[in-house]
């Protein structure tokens, strides 16, 4: 293991992403695939407004501004073509092909002089004239219309010097927009962007004024990885802290103080060393468990150190050590069983903990029986000190005495039962929003900038699927006039889709009929030719530059989509070609849904509601792997105990989940996935109680006092995860404190339900 940490620990790497804890959607899907092409397309962008009161000195700091952030290589420079200079050249010589709605209505309406007459008007009376080109390439100005309505719908404008800018309450704010260089997840990467945007607002900030607006999910994630470390701080010293205090007191020895943390520094070394050599990156809330992992480890130095000081002069380290090894394994395997429970829970971010944890418990427990043996083979000169025994035994008394008349396993089990069924009736959430709670001032930020530039595209979207290209074109054509007929309804505010800058090839072709009747058999383009006094030469030659019979296809176009992010998305592979029409808010999802039924291949995308279902599926299978592992657990100790033994050992953290489960719903908390998934560390720790109770035979004062010691570290530890300002963390960390206290006032009813029946 110390070789492992050498290896590993330096190249330790981190994750933030809340949505890494939970498992990935086939990526074999259509779905999937969309939406890791969109992740990758958006999670990257970052876009900063700039703004001052000079505009004059803006214009002229803005390019050190940008040299700044160019020199750190966690940034690139977004360089967009929002002129759309690659379409029009694609687009030319097909002008008879690419008709915008309102001129196919035109042309389907409009009398011949009609259309010859508005073609002169609008060539007298363009600004600047017209060139011969396009006069050839475009002679109503169809194509250029066309290209007009592929430009995205924004509010950026471009100033004399090509800088793009917003106006925001009559002040002008510069656009810079950056793309990251990897994953806004990735914590070095998130340091280093932090630090050169720090340096880039320093720059601004000496202007009069000056003002920074910005957006992206690097903002969120930076947020994020600061209260996670934070929350890892508070968590790992305030255990230390505490353990400190109470090792001093009870054991009132600096050497067993710095003993006790050698297995946690093993353990803690080993879990991170093996998540890193398994995971390739550990995940922040992975951290944050881990930090709280010495909370529980440290129970096998306490339990050592209990027995070693109730014996006193008595103390033999070979048949203490024997005396202790009984419990201590079937504590560890039945922690390690809880923990790795989480592995069948499907989640990658509990699998990553229950690695982390199991590794670091085992190898705590290791140490202490290869270490503790050799280093406190020499008998203390006194034993525990009258107080505390004292203490104690009568903390012990008054326990079982108010437990006694419920310590019938018939009624501790009816208990259960009434709890278990109460509980089937408690409200549940299992909204991925309340997992994440970000900034007001960073959302509020985003807002302000979304609405400055004009972007207002909401999380949902349409999936369009077809076995071909053309067929794709298609059908997000009858889908988008499904979508038309809403917006007059309110029912949808937008959308923008993949037939704004191409039509499919049978519209093509309509287009090219429409063309052919209406522009050159009825003679117009001839009329307008002569009009303009053009040769015959010039005129074959418009009218073959504005009828090619070609369509324009897809793959032509695929590579200008990938380059352009305010495109729509296309998507192609050897099973398919996939499109998603972005839709814009506020929007009725309902209407959406029933207007969309019928077409093939069309369906509604919610990512939220996807996920929201996918926690709800996750939080009852958790229930069932809970109930499972009880029953594995009560199995394997079985052999030990017998059945009704077993049993009674595993009721204890039974009844202490239940009854945690039931505050926590009084105190007015939705259960949720994660209250679930910390019952597995209740019955994984709680279970330790009664197993040592059980074992304890005549050396109560030891147990008793090291379980204490133990509940009050275990507290101290997962306790202030409840402190967490994650809703996640702060969930599964109110639900431990509650379960461990419980389990701990519970724990005597094993052995006195034992009692009460040989009696």
């Amino acid at each position: 293991m110390l070789l492992l940490a050498i290896w590993q620990l330096p190249k330790l790497a981190l994750d933030s992403n809340i949505l890494a804890l939970f498992p990935d959607a086939d990526s074999r899907t259509a779905e999937a695939r969309v939406e890791q092409t969109l992740s990758k397309r958006f999670e990257r962008s970052v876009v900063l407004l700039l703004g001052a009161d000079d505009d004059a000195q803006a214009r002229q700091l803005l390019p050190v501004v940008m040299d700044s952030l160019q020199q750190c290589s966690c940034f690139e420079l977004t360089q967009t073509d929002l002129s759309g200079a690659a379409l029009e050249t694609l687009y030319r010589g097909h002008t008879s092909a690419l008709l915008t709605p309102q001129w196919q209505e035109k042309l389907a309406t409009l009398t011949p002089e009609q259309l010859l007459d508005q073609a002169q008007r609008r060539l007298l009376t363009r600004p600047g004239g017209m060139s011969a080109a396009s006069l050839i390439h475009d002679p109503l100005g169809t194509l250029a219309d066309f290209n007009r309505a592929t430009k995205p719908a924004t509010n950026i404008r471009i100033d004399a010097s090509s800088n793009p800018y917003v106006v925001i309450n009559e002040r002008r704010f510069y656009v810079v927009p950056l793309t990251l260089s990897g994953s806004p997840f990735n914590v070095a990467l998130q340091n280093q962007a932090h630090d050169a945007l720090q340096r880039a607002e320093g720059i601004w900030r000496d202007l009069s004024g000056a003002k920074v607006l910005k957006t992206g999910a690097l903002f969120y994630t930076l947020a994020g990885t600061e209260q996670a470390q934070q929350e890892m701080s508070t968590v790992g010293l305030g255990s230390l802290l505490g353990i400190i205090v109470l090792l001093l007191l009870v054991f009132r020895s600096p050497a067993l103080l710095l003993l006790a943390f050698v297995p946690l520094a093993a353990g803690v070394l080993a879990g991170l060393a093996t998540s890193s050599l398994m995971f390739g990156a550990v995940h922040v809330v992975a951290l944050v468990f881990g930090a709280a992992l010495v909370g529980v480890a440290i129970d096998y130095g306490l339990h050592y150190f209990s027995a070693r000081m109730a014996l006193g002069p008595q103390w033999l380290a070979g048949d203490g050590t024997r005396h202790l090894l009984p419990p201590l394994a079937l504590g560890l395997a039945t922690s390690v069983v809880g923990y790795l429970s989480f592995i069948a829970a499907g989640f990658p971010g509990f699998t990553q903990i229950a690695v982390l944890s199991s590794t670091g418990l085992i190898t705590a427990l290791a140490t202490v029986l290869l270490l503790y043996p050799r280093l406190l083979a020499k008998a203390p000169k006194r034993s525990v000190p009258v107080y505390l025994q004292r203490l104690v035994m009568a903390a012990g008394r008054s326990h079982e005495r108010l437990l006694r008349p419920v310590a019938r396993p018939v009624w501790l089990f009816l208990i259960l039962l009434i709890l278990t069924v109460l509980l089937t009736f408690a409200p549940s959430s299992d909204s991925i929003r309340q997992m994440q709670q970000p900034s007001p001032t960073l959302v509020e930020m985003e807002a302000q900038v979304r609405n400055s530039l004009g972007a207002g595209a909401s999380l949902q979207y349409v999936l369009v699927q077809a076995p071909s290209d053309a067929v794709l074109l298609q059908r997000i054509e009858q889908a988008a006039e499904r979508l038309h007929s809403l917006q007059a309804t309110s029912a949808l505010a937008g959308f923008d889709a993949l037939t704004r800058v191409l039509p499919s090839p049978m519209q093509q072709q309509a287009n090219r009929a429409s063309w052919q009747a209406a522009v050159v058999d009825a003679g117009v383009l001839k009329q307008l030719a002569e009009r303009l006094q053009l040769t015959a030469a010039a005129y074959q030659k418009m009218l073959k530059a504005t009828g090619n019979p070609v369509a324009v296809s897809l793959p032509e176009l695929q590579s200008t989509l990938t380059e352009r992010p305010d495109l729509p998305l296309y998507l192609a592979d050897n099973d398919g070609h996939y499109s998603a029409i972005s839709l814009t808010a506020p929007l009725n999802l309902e209407a959406i849904t029933q207007a969309l039924i019928g077409l093939e291949g069309v369906s509604l995308v919610d990512p939220v509601a996807r996920t929201d279902q996918l926690l709800k599926h996750y939080r009852r299978s958790a229930a069932g792997l809970l109930l499972f592992a009880y029953a594995f657990i009560a199995l394997f100790l079985t052999r030990r105990y017998g059945g009704l033994g077993a049993l009674m050992v595993v009721l204890p953290p039974a009844l202490a989940s239940v009854f945690a489960l039931t505050l926590i719903s009084v105190l007015g908390q939705a259960l949720n996935v994660f209250h679930m998934m910390a019952l597995l560390l209740v019955l994984g720790i709680g279970i330790d109680y009664t197993l040592f109770l059980r074992e304890a035979r005549t050396e109560q004062l030891g147990t008793r006092l090291a379980i204490g010691l133990s509940t009050l570290t275990t507290v101290l530890s997962f306790g202030l995860l409840a402190l967490s300002a994650t809703a996640a963390i702060h969930s599964f960390g109110l639900t431990v404190l509650v379960g461990i206290i419980l389990a701990y006032f519970l724990a005597p009813l094993a052995v006195l339900a034992k009692a009460t029946k040989i009696t």
